[in-house]
């Protein structure tokens, strides 16, 4: 289970329930939001469908504490067409 919670403008927590609970503070800047999901969904969306991706890869434990989410792409480069990826749905 995903809670999303926007701090700011830029900065969400984020805590996953699951075997652990884990708490994760993340940054999306209006111009990643734009680049990685043009446009086409809040940026709240875009932090929901990126942590349900990152769960698909690695355990919450593993997920970073604090990062800005264009970091994904470092591990995961199809994480740049996460606009496009329609497994799953983000609405809040």
């Amino acid at each position: 289970m995903l809670n999303i919670n926007q701090i700011d403008r830029d900065t969400f927590q984020v805590v996953v329930k699951g075997d652990t609970t884990t708490h994760h503070i993340v940054k999306v800047s209006d111009q990643v939001h734009s680049e990685f999901t043009f446009d086409k969904m809040s940026k709240e969306q875009f932090v929901k469908k990126s942590f349900l991706f990152l769960l698909k890869k690695e355990t919450n434990a593993c997920i970073q504490g604090n990062f800005y989410i264009e970091e994904i792409e470092n591990f995961f480069p199809e994480f740049r067409n996460i606009y496009k990826l329609d497994w799953v749905n983000i609405e809040i």
